[in-house]
């Protein structure tokens, strides 16, 4: 009894994590076991499982409209990943490297950014960018042309959209990272000649490589699992990713739950396994 009064008294973080672990068991483990569940089993009317199969599976990777909704998530996920991270990455590196003025005004509106739900962002840039919006209203007068100078329902405003939707927190991520960093080897870079260019390419971005890859894949698996973006801009252009797809098998009729817990899955194991690197990095 007195060894473990011991261990707790001594081991209060074994204890905490236990806790932790405890809680989140609780919470993960037994909707991941329906999901596990519902993907390789088939049921009735009534919801009662009538036996096991790996067609849902077997139908995602051989259904060309499904591959394709996979194709589409990996280049969505990965266009907004490299947008985000330029945006975000300049901005921090100018407002925290450089003497630009108005500084406190990049904060204010990364401050602003992250208070306004991403719904309305959404809305706001299809507002924005949309068939009769200013930008291609502007386009039409100027040009004196009835055609549009930018399809927002399509992939590229679909990344255009959720790539700016994470650049603020790209931006407050790596601007900590780069007030962090020793600015003596970045003065010493440009007193020995190094242009500005050169700075950034050889001294500033090395320094800041392991979190801008560790904030890369956190994008990345943020947008892999992203759902306003695609659904408001991508299914009125027809194009369907992983989110929308398991959306649309829900809410057919009946619904095809089997095929949605099958795409989920998939989700979950690519989201683990970037996760696994994350953790690493």
């Amino acid at each position: 009894m007195a060894g473990m009064l011991h261990w707790f008294r001594h081991d209060s973080r074994r204890i905490i994590s236990i806790t932790v672990g405890i809680v989140l068991a609780v919470l993960m483990l037994p909707p991941l076991y329906i999901l596990l569940q519902d993907s390789i089993t088939t049921t009735d009317a009534v919801g009662d499982v009538t036996g096991f199969t790996l067609g849902h599976f077997a139908k995602m990777f051989t259904d060309k409209d499904a591959l394709r909704s996979i194709w589409n998530s990996l280049v969505f996920a990965a266009g907004s990943t490299v947008l985000s991270l330029i945006a975000g990455g300049v901005l921090a590196w100018l407002v925290e490297r450089t003497n630009a003025p108005f500084k406190i005004l990049a904060y204010l509106a990364t401050i602003i950014s992250l208070g306004t739900p991403y719904i309305l962002h959404v809305i706001a840039w299809l507002f924005l960018l949309g068939k009769v919006g200013p930008l291609n209203d502007l386009y039409r007068l100027v040009s004196g042309s009835t055609d549009n100078l930018f399809n927002v329902n399509s992939m590229t405003g679909m990344i255009l959209i959720e790539g700016f939707l994470w650049s603020p927190l790209v931006f407050l991520l790596l601007g900590a990272t780069f007030r962090a960093a020793n600015a003596d080897m970045e003065e010493a870079a440009r007193m020995s000649g190094a242009t500005v260019a050169q700075t950034w390419r050889r001294v500033s971005l090395p320094l800041a490589m392991p979190a801008l890859l560790a904030l890369a894949l956190f994008v990345f698996i943020r947008a892999i699992g992203g759902f306003e973006v695609p659904a408001l801009v991508g299914m009125p252009g027809r194009i369907y990713v992983l989110t929308t797809d398991v959306y649309e098998a829900t809410i057919v009729v009946p619904p095809d739950l089997g095929y949605a817990a099958a795409f989920s899955v998939v989700m979950v194991a690519i989201v683990a396994v970037l996760l696994y690197f994350y953790s690493r990095l």
